[in-house]
């Protein structure tokens, strides 16, 4: 049987558990999607921070009074939240090497928007978009992710985060990181983008009568799709390297509090 008072003194540790679980929600990929309704999100962070708790419960002061629970709460919040982004910012790698390539074919004049990014894209953007999550669900990314957030509490007890310098340079570090993928991802077409170019101005130089511009439109284009057609089945290398940079760095950004 569960008291009052019993009750009032696991809320506040209950409270920290779902304000870090809650910052990885609204931050994270997949997680933090608009395709995800706010009712099955919340009903997520209550179910897994009553799972968490006991684990906790022995890091937690013994007196944490509401007011001091509601004070580290963005602490907590931040952590979650810290973790979500990094990874978010290495799924935005792909979007950029899409928006890379799309521009060189000429093929990012329509945008779409993408629930899982919460921002506009392309369709290129979305199939690699799609093959980036496919990976890193078929790795196990998810279960890392959690796993990553699970071990802040034995790293940063509740209600002890302080931001250091170390998290700036995680996070300057994944973001050359995403940059650096996503130019990999798209020099396949960049390189071959180039090479039309040159082959497309001596046409011009020895046939003036031909028209560049449009002919050289639709070959980017058919381009475009034959080298994501050759190249798209073997980034999985290059994926698998992007998310395991990711959650180093989410591990040095967070080792030391």
């Amino acid at each position: 049987m569960f008291s009052a008072a019993s009750i009032l003194m696991f809320l506040p540790a209950l409270a920290l558990v779902m304000g870090r679980l809650g910052g990885l929600v609204v931050a994270a990929p997949l997680l933090g999607s608009r395709a995800i309704p706010v009712k099955i999100k919340a009903a997520f962070v209550m179910t897994a921070a009553l799972v968490v708790l006991p684990m906790v419960m022995p890091t937690v002061p013994a007196e944490v009074t509401v007011a001091e629970a509601l004070t580290g709460m963005a602490g907590e919040i931040l952590i979650g939240w810290s973790i979500g982004l990094i990874l978010t910012i290495v799924a935005t790698g792909v979007e950029y090497a899409a928006n890379l390539m799309g521009q060189q074919a000429g093929l990012s004049l329509a945008p779409v928007f993408d629930p899982t990014l919460n921002q506009e894209t392309s369709e290129l953007g979305q199939i690699y978009s799609m093959v980036f999550f496919l990976v890193f669900l078929g790795v196990g990314g998810h279960r890392e992710m959690v796993m990553c957030l699970l071990e802040t509490f034995a790293r940063i007890p509740v209600l002890t985060f302080g931001m250091e310098a170390s998290f700036g340079e995680a996070l300057a570090e994944v973001l050359t990181g995403a940059m650096t993928f996503g130019v990999r991802l798209a020099s396949p077409l960049l390189i071959s983008s180039v090479l039309m170019s040159v082959v497309m101005g001596f046409l011009s130089r020895t046939m003036p009568q031909m028209n560049v511009l449009t002919i050289g439109f639709n070959l980017k284009v058919l381009m475009l799709l034959g080298i994501c057609g050759l190249t798209l089945g073997f980034c999985d290398e290059l994926i698998l390297d992007a998310i395991s940079a990711g959650f180093d760095a989410v591990r040095g950004a967070l080792a030391g509090g």
